[in-house]
């Protein structure tokens, strides 16, 4: 499963994977200079939805 931060024009600017068989998560991030309030919101959607 995937949870992605995107902008408002649909652009992604982050995401957490999440694999069905090992559970390990991994962050991508595509944009620099992400503020840190959108990637503790991404992180706590994680955290509630995963």
């Amino acid at each position: 499963m995937t949870i992605e931060l995107t902008r408002d024009d649909g652009r992604r600017v982050a995401e957490v994977f999440e694999d069905d068989k090992t559970g390990n998560r991994t962050v991508s991030v595509f944009e620099q200079d992400v503020p840190l309030e959108a990637m503790e919101w991404l992180l706590s959607e994680v955290a509630a939805r995963l």
